[in-house]
């Protein structure tokens, strides 16, 4: 016949496997937490010393080459500037810092770039350049497919490639439409020719803009400008 236990060494058994529990479950907690906390630690470290590459950023300006390419990829209240790219010399252009871009509260989206041919500073003809949100290709299809509402008679797409990166380019021209001497839009308007190349650049793309009111002239350099471009992320 069995022995039988009594209620005293059951519940004392019971405490045991309990206890025995509990101190599984608080070792297990206590791993948990001294995890998260490594990753906590880690992830300011990583961040704090820009181990991401991220640009050094104080105070509305970004530590940053004076033709280097770069993107705000965090917010205008907790910044985080990254190097998509570089810009070189065109010969017989003059490069200069657009300041194009948005500012939010002292804090630049981005840097840009305007290329204007020296012998004429007042030129209709322009190279502007700068990081577009997007990826090379769909931005480039968008407008080839007739996505964008200024955009007329864009062309096929074509697709390419520089020093290993992707490329998208399509052309179109749109109306511009001209204002008098006070500010008030006139009835005339002017046909501007536009030449854009995407170049594949991480999760985003480098935009490369090629347009006048002279057909000529963005034919010329519109092969040419993305050449000015070192993708570098």
């Amino acid at each position: 016949m069995a022995k039988k236990t009594s209620k005293r060494e059951r519940q004392k058994k019971f405490d045991e496997v309990y206890e025995k529990t509990l101190k599984w479950i608080g070792i297990v907690l206590a791993a948990a937490l001294a995890v998260w906390l490594i990753f906590i630690a880690g992830r300011a470290v990583y961040y704090g010393l820009r181990l991401d590459g991220a640009l050094k950023y104080s105070d509305g300006v970004v530590e940053a080459a004076e033709n280097d390419l770069y993107d705000n990829v965090g917010s205008a209240s907790s910044p985080r500037f990254y190097k998509y790219g570089e810009v070189g010399e065109l010969e017989g252009w003059t490069r200069t810092a657009a300041g194009w871009r948005g500012v939010t509260n002292g804090v630049p989206e981005g840097s840009d770039f305007l290329y204007t041919p020296s012998d004429d500073p007042d030129s209709r003809t322009k190279i502007y350049i700068c990081v577009a949100n997007g990826t090379y290709l769909e931005l480039a299809e968008n407008i080839a497919n007739g996505g964008s509402m200024v955009a007329d008679d864009p062309s096929e797409l074509v697709t390419g490639e520089i020093d290993g990166h992707k490329t998208a380019s399509v052309t179109y021209t749109y109306e511009n439409t001209l204002y008098d001497d006070d500010g008030n839009a006139l009835e005339e308007t002017e046909t501007i020719y536009d030449a854009l190349t995407y170049i594949e650049a991480g999760d985003k793309s480098i935009m490369v803009n090629v347009y006048s009111t002279d057909e000529d002239a963005v034919n010329a350099v519109k092969d040419e400008a993305p050449k000015l471009v070192t993708v570098t992320r």
